[in-house]
């Protein structure tokens, strides 16, 4: 298995990345579906058996890898490739309407005209009924005059006015304490890449008169009170969704008013119960866990690190975040006292910090102390201001809110705008539940915090070949409303960004005011200047930044720089927003008393380096040294592996020839592209030289920069 239940390491992991060329429809299992091309002269779909709703995922995961792979076949004019590669795939996958699709314009691009028409017709009978794509599509150019084409657009044109089955999926009743995740209940939402689950409760459900929680000290007697003055909304209506099987289960005798989401066989044969969960979103508040982690290998991490480095987990993570959703992971390895595993641990290995989930530290079962301070907050709140929260969708932001402000490590109201109160990851020993449940309580449904949202306005550009080298093409991690996530990548000695909180929103409509503070990093070196009266838009200017202590915790290590973002209405403070720079540890820079780069050292962990995430860059090793002419200008830089070396131009392009003086003559473009040597070893980042010779030409003889004349034939 890939993924193993928290104890030991004893796994491999290899990331997936995915790329969007176009996505399945909705599918429901009660659909028919077309047939495996089989015979190519046979243009009859024949039926196949239909498609669970549960593959959706799977099959949009598996659908994009494939089309990345036809796409670059494509570009390089290698259709027969790409026919072949689309073929198995909809022989593996026979109900993939799109697989068709794509099939058809392959062959129709070679000429292929029978075969071509055979899956369009596939794709069409599959649910592939988009119009405009298919008479305006310039792949299927050469079948527009062809009669079977244009029976199919009638078809299509047919079957869009007929009327639809309903889209609303059928709320299932909950029995016997258990919300079951079943076809009937289930739908894929193809816009979001998500499968939407609905539940109900009965209005006589026989737990509305039972205790939302038994035991837990202070904190429990006090929601028990609450319950009988009628001040306190319970569990009822709250979702518990464990993710490794019952490794780490919360003991539901314990909340007998909270729910356990439990699956059918289908979902769990396409792994839906398992792992981290970002393929299902609930219609109810929910909180749920998964004491499991990738543990060997180059991209060993927790299911937090393992969302942190991928768009689509982290969009996903961030909708449970604004749908009343919230999930609990241990960090494992991955937030240890130590450096380069020594003597045990890495440090702060998190390429950035978000207010979506909850980290424990520790392995399997540190999960439980959070989910159960967060299941009795939950309860504890009063029934008008839950039913506000949810309503709005900030349940889970302010219980986020309630979390980092009532931990022990806030002392004093002034603590929450400080590193301590929001590292990536908590320790059990810092929960404070009787605060934070009576905090729950106390809150007014007119006095609810607000929501930072965030959107960047400008911005430095790094480019790829000059700025910095990688296979990934930009600094971006991720943009979501409530965190900005980059990678330091550029050699340049500081960042500049103009970020806006103006979207910002209070449901009672308060005025709000803006706090940017550095949560981790030096502050010292980082400079924040508001652009207006209530700081909603801010520009930063952030230097790269050496590995430091974590704030609050100096066992640890870090490379990552967090500034924080709250909104105060007058009464609360929001939870916190995030902007994050991942600076890599792998690299040794030096620049000189202008800011200017001079030298820059990239080695990775496997040549005596510094452990850096492999899913973040692509490691490297080699030295560059920078040159300036008397004016300050970049002339360019020396590229030193072991004993050769390499000139670039200021351009970033490889010098093959150099005219008397020593300047660029003729020159190449390269570009930086990941190789792997070995399964179990991460990529590495290759320069490849690409196209014809460029040759420079120079304004006059202490002209050290030049530009490009013209290409050498």
């Amino acid at each position: 298995p890939l993924m193993r239940r928290l104890a030991r390491p004893k796994c491999l992991f290899a990331l997936l990345w995915i790329s969007a060329v176009c996505s399945v429809r909705p599918v429901r299992a009660d659909e028919p579906q077309p047939s495996s091309p089989g015979n190519a002269e046979s243009a009859v779909p024949q039926p196949v058996k239909p498609l669970s709703v549960f593959a959706a995922p799977r099959l949009t995961a598996g659908f994009q890898q494939v089309n990345r792979a036809v796409a670059e076949l494509v570009r390089e004019e290698r259709l027969a490739d790409a026919e072949k590669l689309l073929s198995e795939l909809v022989e593996k996958e026979p109900g993939l309407a799109v697989g068709y699709y794509n099939l058809a314009c392959i062959q129709a691009r070679q000429g292929k005209t029978d075969p071509a028409l055979d899956n369009l017709e596939r794709a069409v009978a599959g649910g592939m009924l988009d119009l405009n794509l298919i008479t305006r599509d310039a792949d299927l150019a050469s079948l527009r005059e062809q009669p079977r084409y244009l029976g199919l657009i009638e078809q299509v044109k047919q079957r869009l006015v007929e009327p639809s089955k309903p889209s609303e999926i059928a709320m299932r009743l909950i029995t016997d304490n258990v919300a079951l995740v079943g076809p009937e209940n289930t739908a894929w939402n193809a816009a979001a890449r998500t499968l939407v689950v609905g539940f109900r409760f009965a209005d006589d459900d026989p737990r509305r008169q039972a205790d939302a929680v038994t035991g837990h000290g202070t904190a429990g007697e006090l929601i028990r009170q609450w319950q009988e003055e009628g001040t306190a909304a319970g569990l009822l209506g709250v979702l518990y969704d464990n993710h490794d099987r019952d490794h780490s289960n919360l003991p539901m005798a314990q909340f007998p008013q909270l729910t356990a989401v439990e699956f059918v066989d289908e979902a769990k044969q396409e792994g839906l119960d398992y792992g981290l969960q970002t393929r299902l979103m609930y219609n109810l508040p929910t909180i749920g866990n998964s004491s499991t982690a990738l543990t060997q290998g180059p991209f060993w991490r927790s299911q937090t690190r393992i969302a942190q480095v991928n768009p689509a987990a982290i969009v996903a993570q961030f909708r449970h975040y604004a749908t009343n959703q919230l999930y609990f992971y241990p960090e494992h390895r991955d937030y240890d006292p130590g450096h380069n595993g020594q003597p045990d641990g890495f440090g702060d290995t998190f390429p950035t910090n978000t207010p979506f989930v909850i980290t424990s530290q520790g392995s399997s079962g540190s999960d439980q102390p959070f989910l159960h301070a967060v299941a009795c907050t939950l309860a504890a709140f009063s029934p008008e201001t839950r039913a506000k929260l949810v309503e709005t969708g900030l349940l889970m932001p302010t219980v986020q809110m309630i979390f980092r402000s009532s931990n022990k490590q806030v002392v004093e109201a002034s603590d929450y705008l400080t590193g301590k109160a929001h590292p990536v990851v908590f320790t059990s020993e810092q929960l404070d539940v009787e605060k934070m449940v009576r905090q729950a309580h106390d809150l007014r449904a007119d006095a609810i915090p607000p929501w930072v949202q965030l959107q960047v306005l400008e911005e430095d550009q790094a480019k790829l070949g000059i700025d910095f080298f990688d296979a990934s093409p930009s600094e971006t991690l991720f943009d979501t409303p409530s965190v900005i996530a980059r990678v330091y990548r550029t050699v340049a000695r500081q960042r500049r960004m103009v970020v806006s909180a103006a979207a910002s929103r209070d449901v009672n409509d308060l005025p709000l005011k803006f706090h940017w503070v550095v949560l981790q990093g030096d502050a010292n070196s980082i400079t924040i200047t508001p652009r207006n009266e209530a700081s909603s838009e801010v520009e930063l200017l952030i230097p790269w930044q050496t590995r430091h202590p974590v704030a609050g915790n100096e066992a640890l290590a870090t490379n990552r720089i967090d500034i924080g973002v709250f909104a105060h209405n007058g009464q609360h403070y929001s939870a916190p927003a995030f902007i994050t720079h991942y600076c890599l540890d792998s690299e040794d820079r030096s620049y000189d008393d202008q800011g200017r780069p001079l030298t820059m050292i990239y080695r990775p962990q496997t040549a005596g380096g510094n452990y850096a995430d492999p899913a973040v860059h692509t490691p490297k090793d080699w030295r560059d040294d920078y040159h300036y002419d008397n004016q300050g200008r970049l002339t360019g830089w020396t590229r030193t592996r072991g004993d050769h070396q390499e000139q670039f131009t200021a351009h970033g392009h490889l010098v093959i020839d150099k005219d008397d003086r020593g300047r660029a003559q003729t020159a190449q473009r390269c570009d930086y592209i990941a190789k792997t040597a070995n399964r179990n070893e991460a990529p590495q980042l290759a320069q490849q030289p690409r196209g014809n010779l460029l040759i420079y030409e120079y304004a006059n003889t202490e002209d050290k920069v030049g530009q490009v004349a013209e290409l050498q034939p």
